[in-house]
């Protein structure tokens, strides 16, 4: 493409500020610009098949005195976009011209912030040419943290980039810079540590997963537990107040009332009656204090703030709930049974027992019902192994059919060698490419792949010339 590039603009100025921006000659390239009666000539030029302007080309060609010269008479190129949203400062940073790339900051840092036509912005450019110069140079000179956790289109910050091409360098200095947010989610809520550990096949340094936990790396399934019980905070500080002011009502009023005067022999005044006439007084009192303090202890875990990352201390406040609350039912049932004739007793203790276990058993159906699934997967999945041919076979169908694949798709002799090898191999805990190692890590090496195979015909390009052939052709200009 280099070359594609530097074919030669159609017009003599053009191509005189062309040949000049190239070689970084002052002396022809103030020559022509003088000599020109239109002043806006370095507006008009259009270089390549992606539209550069003269300032691109000089600063793709480290041409630092015509820059300057360019700068001096048409600052307004510094916003300048090729057709991919590349500003020549773009150019310079993914070519690891420091130099330029300080020389162009200085002028305008603002641009540094486009983000180009594939939605990357110039962080993530910087990294996926490994360029980690031009990285710490735009760190160094935007101290903000907005910039450093800009996003590309699929919502992964450089740090998530970095984790998937398991770049160790980039990753540890964007957690010594401190400007990096460690668990951003991107658009499918993976953080970094979730890429980490999804793509363990093709990311075999385990400094990378270490240094993420020595930041505070957390999963996004531990996050959604700290935002759940963000949540629900608030609702159990409201419910556990609920059934405090309740069970102390209860205890200091119980069911029956207290007497009322005094007897030498019997009572004295301000006792439960409930206490002389039930034997059920003493387990009234135990539930109702339980209850009392079960709420008292959430209300307190709530307001002193309890560790993240921990799972099972973070649902303490909801078990406790879950206790208290079925502590009041048994309060509440041998309150009722004080206050019923006796002869009416048996009959309402049935129905609280069949509308509890009933109550329960919806309950405990609920929770056991996503057990079951997974458990059903599990079966599934042990089936298939012992399916033989023709499970595997079911398997390929679905996979085509849920990928919206075309048919033909499986006389692609790619898809029937990889199938034909991992049939015949026996390749213990393999598992296959993840999301983010095909589209990363595993598509570089195709790429590089296909550029060793056209590397003998690109090294004839400058002998034997470039025809580009087109159905049609679009221009970046619109006054053209």
């Amino acid at each position: 493409m280099d070359y594609i590039e530097r074919l030669e603009p159609p017009r003599t100025d053009e191509q005189e500020l062309y040949k000049a921006a190239t070689s970084d000659d002052t002396v022809l390239f103030l020559e022509i610009f003088n000599k020109n009666w239109n002043k806006d000539i370095l507006y008009m030029c259009k270089f390549g098949y992606f539209g550069y302007s003269i300032l691109h080309v000089a600063a793709s060609n480290k041409s630092i005195h015509i820059v300057d010269i360019i700068l001096k008479e048409s600052p307004g190129l510094l916003y300048a976009l090729d057709s991919r949203k590349w500003s020549a400062l773009h150019l310079a940073l993914v070519k690891g011209d420091t130099i330029m790339s300080e020389e162009l900051l200085s002028r305008n840092p603002y641009v540094a912030r486009v983000k180009t036509s594939h939605g990357d912005s110039i962080l993530h450019m910087c990294l996926k040419h490994g360029q980690l110069g031009s990285l710490r140079l735009l760190m160094d000179k935007i101290k903000d943290t907005e910039f450093a956790n800009l996003t590309d289109a699929e919502g992964n910050t450089v740090l998530h980039l970095g984790v998937m091409i398991s770049n160790f360098e980039a990753v540890d200095y964007l957690f010594k810079i401190n400007k990096v947010k460690v668990n951003a989610k991107n658009t499918i809520g993976n953080t970094a540590l979730d890429i980490a550990l999804e793509c363990t096949e093709t990311i075999r340094d385990d400094r990378i997963q270490n240094i993420l936990k020595e930041n505070g790396a957390t999963r996004s399934k531990h996050m959604n537990q700290v935002k759940w019980l963000s949540e629900k905070r608030n609702v159990l500080i409201v419910l556990a107040s609920i059934i405090a002011t309740m069970t102390f009502q209860a205890g200091v009023n119980p069911p029956g009332g207290t007497w009322q005067d005094s007897s030498d022999i019997l009572h004295q005044a301000g006792e439960s009656v409930m206490a002389y006439y039930s034997g059920v007084y003493i387990h009234f009192l135990s539930f109702n204090t339980l209850a009392l303090m079960g709420s008292l202890i959430t209300i307190l875990l709530l307001l002193m703030g309890l560790p993240s990352g921990k799972g099972i201390v973070m649902k303490l406040p909801v078990t406790i709930m879950w206790l208290t609350i079925l502590v009041m039912i048994f309060t509440y049932s041998a309150s009722i049974t004080m206050t019923t004739p006796i002869g009416l007793r048996v009959s309402l203790l049935v129905h609280i027992t069949a509308g509890g276990l009933g109550l329960g058993f919806i309950i405990t159906a609920f929770r056991w019902r996503h057990r079951v699934q997974d458990l059903k997967e599990f079966i599934c999945r042990k089936l298939e192994l012992f399916g033989g041919e023709s499970t595997s076979g079911w398997l390929n169908c679905k996979s085509i059919l849920f990928r919206g694949l075309p048919f033909h798709f499986a006389r692609n002799p790619h898809y029937i060698k990889s199938y034909t090898l991992d049939a015949n191999s026996n390749i213990p805990s393999y598992v296959p490419p993840c999301y983010n190692a095909l589209r990363t890590t595993l598509l570089e090496k195709e790429r590089a792949h296909i550029e060793r195979l056209l590397e003998p015909i690109k090294t004839t390009w400058k002998e034997k010339g470039v025809t580009i052939v087109s159905d049609g052709w679009t221009t970046v200009r619109e006054d053209r």
